[in-house]
């Protein structure tokens, strides 16, 4: 039987056994499709915004830890 996959976007974190996060996986959230539409007319600021706002909190992250 197939699973029944889901259209919310999920966030899965794999951390190491000292608790720090390795990896972030984000599933249907369309974040690159947001950075590389983002100048177009018809593609929603918010989302674009929200995006990259993402983005950040992940380098910023990364570069911190």
């Amino acid at each position: 039987m197939r699973e029944q996959f889901t259209c919310l976007p999920v966030g899965i974190d794999v951390h190491r056994d000292i608790g720090r996060l390795m990896v972030a996986v984000t599933y249907n959230s369309d974040l690159g499709d947001a950075w590389e539409y983002m100048d177009l007319p018809c593609y929603p600021e918010v989302f674009s915004g929200y995006a990259y706002h993402i983005g950040i909190n992940f380098m910023i992250y990364a570069m911190t830890h």
